[in-house]
């Protein structure tokens, strides 16, 4: 069997989806799956399944549940005092791969983040849509669908981070901006955005980004953004180069960029300064010479009028 919650919720005997018998027995599925592996005392499934509004005959209603989804599952249901437990291999659940995959990711991010993007999105591709979509407004439900959102939210940052990188900035901001659309508030999102849009030379639409992420912030929640995201904004408006030095490491591709080279001899004072303002990364700095780079080593759209500029 393979029980799916990462979307509405799925029972799967190989090929075939096996049919649920209404809210009650795809609750009890759902409330079994949650602690999978684990004895639920008859009170907790009593609660999950009813909450205050329990039937009067309590265990036995509950034992006539439990048996009518023991002839869809069959004996992965064990009888286990004070309760029951659903016995199953991590394997046959969505959401505990999903969970070790993601895990795996984050464990090679630092030294292999080609094969830490690849892996996390795989552990992604497991969604179908919302948790459990489908298991009614139960509380027990509803918890665990929204833990498992805030680790496919994580697992979205990671991924993402891994990307840019490995330097896939312009290719992550489509994906950003409909993240940082959907999760307006979530700091995180909005930084990796803002960095993807100026490592790809679109300086004015990073600050824009912030200074909308600020406005939503002290309108709906009545304080300023955090330490991270105002830090970035600071290190944009004074071209910090170490806002590019992070994923200067990132493989080298095969794909011919094109850039502007600016070559200053001899080195004139405050000529480095300049160029750095401009955007350039500076190669070389001596009294000889300032050999600097536009466009590298990250492409920017208006490279070629920023180097003129600063000639």
């Amino acid at each position: 069997m393979e029980y799916r919650l990462l979307g509405p919720l799925e029972l799967c005997d190989g090929e075939r989806r096996v049919a649920l018998r209404g809210p009650r027995q795809r609750a009890l599925l759902a409330a079994l799956l949650v602690s999978v592996n684990e004895a639920v005392p008859e009170s907790v499934l009593l609660e999950r399944l009813w909450g205050d509004e329990q039937p009067a005959s309590g265990s036995a209603a509950l034992r006539v549940r439990v048996s009518q989804l023991r002839k869809l599952v069959g004996d992965a249901i064990v009888t286990r005092p004070p309760g029951y437990m659903l016995s199953a291999p991590a394997e046959s659940l969505d959401s505990l791969r999903f969970e070790r995959l993601v895990g795996e990711g984050y464990r090679i991010a630092a030294q292999d983040p080609e094969h830490a993007s690849a892996v996390l999105r795989q552990a992604l591709a497991l969604w179908r849509g919302p948790a459990l979509a489908d298991v009614g407004p139960l509380p027990f439900a509803e918890a665990e669908a929204e833990r498992l959102d805030e680790l496919r939210l994580a697992a979205l940052e990671h991924v993402l981070e891994a990307e840019l990188a490995l330097g896939r900035h312009a290719e992550a901001v489509s994906e950003l901006d409909a993240l940082v659309a959907e999760q307006p508030l979530r700091e995180n999102l909005r930084r990796l955005l803002m960095l993807a849009l100026y490592r790809s030379g679109r300086q004015a639409r990073a600050l824009d980004v912030y200074r909308r992420g600020r406005a939503r912030l002290v309108d709906e929640l009545g304080i300023e953004p955090g330490e991270a995201l105002r830090e970035l904004e600071a290190a944009i408006l004074r071209h910090d180069p170490e806002l590019y030095r992070c994923a200067a490491a990132a493989a080298v591709s095969d794909e011919r960029k094109l850039g502007t080279i600016v070559v200053v001899a001899p080195a004139a004072p405050g000529v480095t300064e300049t160029l750095v303002e401009a955007g350039a990364s500076v190669e070389r700095a001596d009294a000889r010479m300032v050999v600097a780079a536009f466009g590298a080593p990250f492409a920017q759209e208006d490279h070629a009028e920023r180097a003129l500029r600063t000639a």
